[in-house]
């Protein structure tokens, strides 16, 4: 009986499919709680999209689920009592904002403890451009819950916007898939994949790195361009052929699709150099940051929101600036200083490396856990 008494621990949010960053983070979290930390662990599942092109898009589909994500609360608390719920903020639209509106009070009802988990960032930005009014709702709301867990210091000032003072830092965490494997040196001339993985949308930079790379054809005959997702929110793949097609070298540009597993670990190993052309408004953490660094890669990144607090003061690579005034110039610059410097690859992907093993172990991300939850 005691043992009952003791409650079980709630993940609350969507995993894959579709393949998204927050989706596979809650799919980490809930097995690293339940295998290493709580075996009593239970998951809500949320079903909000069902594809990438639905991400951050409103239906009447999405409706009706959070019906079922009520439903499914409630049949969990009729399992016996809920000591914590880690609730995943929707993010910076008005879409997803009612619906933490409608699914938080549940929640807190239901259970002794709410945090809520910010895997998106854009909520101080969103509450400065609402009414005073509708402001003073959306904080009401969102601060009955217990505490927030954001994942970098940059992130406080989401959680500090919607009314809630106790934060929690936890970054993000990647298991070593590495072990003993060792990243070749690349030498002058040789042929260079540069890789980016993500969403390939407008608000991930992809359009303006494929122009920065057409721009580069020139001077870098011998690189490609390896594109590893799909087409989201506001691109489509015809869009995307015609972007390539537009550099006059689009069969340098290499359009892999939605890679998991062994396929994406592969290639990790196989690139040259990685880099991550975000200016989206929601984003938090750049996971494919820590990925390419627990693969020794150097890295090109945008100097946006938390890019250069995950990739710390000692980035092995280039920081692209001035990003909101010309993305497309800026990450030109950004990968020339980088292919000139290509003697330095070796040493900017150990420091990266290093940088892995000290922050962003799955390890690490278990003993934040673990100090969260007790």
């Amino acid at each position: 009986m005691k043992e009952e008494n003791k409650g079980f621990v709630v993940v609350a949010g969507q995993m894959p499919p579709p393949v998204g960053g927050q989706n596979l983070v809650i799919e980490q979290i809930y097995h690293l709680v339940r295998d290493r930390l709580s075996p009593e662990t239970c998951h809500w599942r949320f079903n909000f999209t069902r594809d990438s092109a639905g991400f951050g898009v409103p239906g009447f589909e999405k409706i009706l689920e959070v019906f079922r994500v009520l439903a499914r609360l409630c049949k969990l608390r009729s399992r016996g009592r809920i000591r914590a719920i880690l609730y995943p903020v929707g993010g910076p639209h008005l879409v997803a904002v009612v619906r933490d509106l409608i699914l938080l009070l549940p929640a807190r009802l239901c259970a002794d403890r709410v945090y809520l988990h910010f895997h998106a960032a854009g909520a101080h930005e969103f509450m400065e451009s609402r009414s005073n009014l509708f402001s003073r709702i959306i904080r009401f709301f969102y601060s009955q819950a217990d505490s927030a867990v954001v994942m970098t210091e940059f992130g406080k000032r989401d959680a500090t916007a919607l009314g809630l003072k106790d934060c929690f830092v936890m970054p993000n965490g990647f298991e070593d898939q590495a072990g003993e494997w060792k990243r070749e040196a690349v030498g002058e001339g040789s042929p260079v994949k540069i890789l980016s993985v993500g969403h390939l949308c407008r608000e991930k930079g992809t359009p303006e790195l494929i122009r920065a790379f057409g721009a580069l054809q020139a001077e870098f005959p011998e690189s490609e361009l390896h594109l590893v997702g799909e087409p989201a929110r506001d691109l489509n793949q015809e869009e995307l052929d015609a972007l390539c097609a537009e550099t006059g070298v689009p069969e340098r540009i290499i359009h892999r699709g939605l890679l998991r597993g062994e396929a994406l670990q592969a290639a990790y190993q196989e690139a040259d150099l990685f880099v991550f052309s975000t200016v989206a408004p929601y984003e938090s953490f750049g996971m494919v940051l820590i990925e390419a660094m627990h693969w020794s890669l150097p890295i090109v990144a945008t100097d946006w929101r938390a890019n250069t607090e995950v990739c710390g003061p000692q980035l092995g690579g280039v920081v692209a600036r001035e990003v909101e005034k010309d993305l497309a110039g800026s990450l030109e610059r950004a990968l020339r200083q980088a292919l000139e410097q290509r003697s330095q690859w070796a040493e900017w992907g150990q420091a990266n490396r290093r940088r892995y093993e000290e922050q962003f172990t799955t390890k690490k991300l278990e003993e934040n856990l673990s100090t969260l939850l007790q």
